[in-house]
């Protein structure tokens, strides 16, 4: 029987509140925009039932990248400042 730990997460979906008051869920999952809206029919046992909407997103639009750093780095007289220990044998947490 498949667990939690060997599912992968696909895309996220965000709740929203419609004017007139329904709850529905929306995202983006790759170049699909998503929507998932509570049908009005209802499953034999008498539970909600949803709809999965797919329609294509339009593309994202990028931000230009500044020559200008936001955080310029300190003056070092030309000298080169001393490195610790390097980061990449930490051990990754997942």
């Amino acid at each position: 029987m498949p667990t939690h730990a060997e599912s992968i997460r696909a895309f996220r979906l965000y709740e929203k509140t419609s004017k007139n008051g329904n709850t529905y869920l929306t995202g983006r999952w790759g170049g699909a925009k998503v929507a998932v809206l509570k049908s009005r029919d209802v499953a034999d046992d008498g539970s909600a039932m949803w709809d999965v909407l797919l329609s294509p997103a339009p593309e994202r639009v990028k931000p230009e990248v500044s020559n200008t750093t936001a955080h310029p780095s300190p003056p070092t007289n030309g000298l080169v400042p001393e490195r610790g220990p390097s980061k990449l044998s930490d051990e990754i947490p997942f």
